[in-house]
């Protein structure tokens, strides 16, 4: 380091620490910011990574898979009737309010699926999960949110 540059670094100690300080601010702000991008992609497209479907059918501006609106019955049978369709899978997710025993209101995720489906199911369903989800009216809560409940 030029003798210039140390000479204007070191001369004002107060400067250089409040430099300093507002530069490690700004590392861990950004590192904060790219944890929580990481976490919100990986949260918001857990749905499509876990569910192995090679193509996504969606009723004309769903603008995501969550708050996507139902569409005709119809256009079920012709996806079934594509040729090259295999399988095709309904699917339903849709944000509700809760209200507990106590009063207090919670937003929960209803998600409707086959429990006979790979899509849509939970990722970590333990055994007997899977076969309660078979019963008629079947609820599940995830293990999470179990201690809300």
């Amino acid at each position: 380091m030029p003798p210039l540059a140390r000479r204007n670094l070191f001369h004002d100690k107060v400067r250089l620490a409040v430099t300093l300080t507002g530069i490690a601010f700004s590392v861990v702000l950004m590192t904060v910011q790219w944890g929580l991008f990481r976490g919100f992609s990986t949260s918001t497209s857990g749905l499509i990574d876990h569910s192995g479907a090679d193509l996504w059918v969606t009723a004309k501006n769903t603008a995501y898979l969550e708050q996507a609106i139902p569409y005709n019955e119809r256009k079920y049978y012709q996806v079934l009737a594509t040729p090259g369709v295999g399988k095709a899978i309904k699917y339903l997710v849709r944000w509700a309010t809760w209200k507990q025993p106590g009063g207090r209101a919670e937003s929960v995720a209803i998600v409707g699926c086959d429990p006979d489906a790979a899509m849509g199911t939970p990722f970590d369903l333990v055994a007997e999960g899977a076969q309660q989800l078979k019963q008629p009216n079947a609820v599940i809560v995830d293990r999470i949110y179990a201690d809300i409940a």
